[in-house]
């Protein structure tokens, strides 16, 4: 079987789905040696091919992605005489491949819950592109049952499988991390944009500075999209002097911080799993993250949990971190149940239902 792979998300700074994707493809060429497959990349990227039936095809091209994935990759598809894509970002080609299975993979649905917080050339593309994706499909995929739910509600007439597949723990070597001392600061990461929900975190900060409790912030990741409110809030509130933002940071850099922090303090109003609660975790590092999402899916009783459109509860939580004692049995039994090559796995146990 020929299998075909969009990789080129791959060739900007990763986030969680460039994690996603580069994880499960990497553990894909590892225990899959029968099939072939062929990764499309718009730009060159870094991933590395180990496995002797896998190529990478750059396909050049000056179109934004997603009209280069409907009028270019369809083209190249049928070259390959690929039998099954799987098109791991939300949308996949529409035209030009009847011949060929497509499995595609949902994230969430921020497009219908948060349209506010998109950019209005990605909201549009997204609202056209998601639900017809969906008809074209032969299977979809999901990252959490939380998600599942989320498309069989808003998509009721959808009549197709839908497959939970987890995403992967972080492969980091942690065996020195218990001698690391831990400082006072709180730390956050994720793109700085609207859903992540910075100005509560920020607010609760000043809530409990007020307790007399000072207590600071580092903030890392990309810029990140329609964040001026955000840093206009920050640039006025009282605590501004105690926040850091760090910008993007890599794997090391995301290490340490999870490391040296107090906790890692994740408030966002909506995600498709979190990948950044299992990274903290790996670190044996303390979490407050949201209630009410997909958190307590993902985290179980690991963590500490808030209501991240409370301010007040976010600011008890941090205030609770004083006597907090972060069970390391707890976690590691959470991240048990996370493994890039279960991950591999279920996607190919998907791709040869088809």
């Amino acid at each position: 079987m020929h299998i075909g792979i969009d990789i080129s998300v791959l060739s900007d700074k990763q986030t969680g789905i460039g994690r996603f994707i580069s994880g499960t493809v990497n553990a894909l060429q590892q225990i899959d040696k029968e099939n072939t497959y062929f990764l499309f990349e718009k730009n060159p990227t870094d991933f590395k091919i180990f496995n002797g039936k896998w190529r990478k095809v750059c396909i050049p091209s000056k179109l934004p992605g997603s009209f280069w994935l409907q009028l270019k990759v369809p083209k190249y598809c049928r070259k390959f005489g690929i039998d099954v894509f799987w098109s791991p970002r939300q949308i996949c080609p529409i035209f030009g491949m009847d011949k060929i299975k497509i499995i595609n993979t949902i994230y969430d649905l921020t497009f219908i819950h948060y349209p506010e917080t998109l950019f209005l050339p990605n909201l549009v593309i997204l609202k056209i592109l998601i639900p017809a994706s969906l008809k074209k499909v032969k299977r979809v995929t999901t990252i959490s049952n939380f998600i599942k739910k989320d498309i069989q509600t808003q998509f009721p007439d959808l009549k197709k499988d839908i497959d939970t597949i987890y995403c992967g723990r972080p492969q980091w070597k942690t065996s020195n991390q218990k001698s690391i001392k831990r400082g006072e600061h709180l730390f956050f990461v994720g793109n700085l944009e609207p859903r992540k929900n910075l100005k509560n975190l920020i607010r609760a900060m000043e809530i409990v500075a007020l307790k007399n409790k000072e207590v600071r912030l580092h903030i890392g990741g990309p810029a990140g999209w329609k964040n001026r409110e955000i840093f206009k809030y920050l640039e006025n509130c009282s605590v501004k002097n105690n926040v850091k933002i760090l910008g993007y940071l890599t794997e090391q850099q995301l290490k340490n911080e999870y490391l040296s922090c107090k906790a890692f303090v994740y408030p966002s109003l909506y995600e498709g799993f979190g990948l950044p609660v299992l990274e903290a975790l790996m670190m044996d590092c303390p979490v407050i993250t949201s209630k009410y999402t997909v958190m307590e899916e993902i985290a179980g009783g690991s963590v500490l949990y808030c209501d991240p459109r409370n301010p007040e509860d976010i600011a008890d939580k941090i205030l609770k971190l004083q006597t907090y004692k972060f069970d390391c049995q707890i976690s590691q039994k959470i991240l048990s149940k996370f493994s890039w090559p279960k991950t591999a796995r279920l996607l190919l146990k998907s791709i040869n239902c088809i």
